[in-house]
């Protein structure tokens, strides 16, 4: 296992937010992370993947090999999700957990996947519709009747309700939605190589 970065979900003030924003522990280099996988794999003879994972008020990312990302159990977070195999695995309140293979129901990749990302990488932040629409894949989200829409459809996926919220919590005045801190999650990506997407040369 290589590369491993934590970030704590301890916060500084922020006028953007009712809550505040993740502040990097000293010397980590990073504060939120990417909503997809942008870095490039150093060139190892094997392939390597890019484990991010949330627990216990941290945010911890690792490069892995194949036969790493294997011995991962799903069932040590709340919320595992595997983009390499498709796999997604989520815990309910009550009874056996939800699992999916390839996507959540009602989740679309244009924005629902990034809509799902923005509320995972700031645990317990409260977010309304003018903070969402500086992600340009949400720059729908115009008031609090469309977020609303979108979280009914998050939910949905995740097996739960707004009467008895699990992964994701609101408040009502002003419009806030936010992941549920008290919820662990993974997310693993493959990591680009360098020479992929480059043009043979001739």
């Amino acid at each position: 296992m290589q590369s491993i970065i934590t970030q704590s979900t301890r916060c500084a003030p922020s006028q953007d937010h009712d809550r505040c924003e993740p502040t990097p522990d000293p010397g980590s280099g990073i504060g939120k992370p990417p909503a997809s996988t942008t870095v490039a794999a150093a060139d190892f003879p094997e392939d390597r993947f890019l484990v991010t994972a949330y627990r216990e008020e941290k945010l911890k990312e690792a490069v892995m090999n194949e036969e790493e990302i294997r011995t991962l159990d799903p069932s040590d977070v709340d919320f595992h999700w595997d983009r390499v195999y498709g796999w997604i695995t989520i815990k309910l309140r009550h009874g056996e957990p939800k699992k999916y293979f390839g996507s959540i129901p009602g989740v679309g990749p244009a924005v629902g996947v990034p809509f799902l990302e923005e509320l995972m990488f700031q645990p317990g932040i409260l977010s309304g519709p003018e903070h969402l629409q500086r992600n340009p894949s949400l720059t729908s989200f115009c008031d609090s009747a469309a977020v609303a829409s979108r979280l009914r459809a998050l939910r949905r996926g995740f097996n739960e309700s707004g009467r008895s919220p699990w992964y994701f919590v609101s408040q009502a005045r002003p419009y806030r939605i936010a992941w549920n801190a008290d919820r662990s999650w993974r997310i693993i990506e493959r990591l680009a190589r360098p020479s992929e997407g480059k043009g043979q040369q001739s």
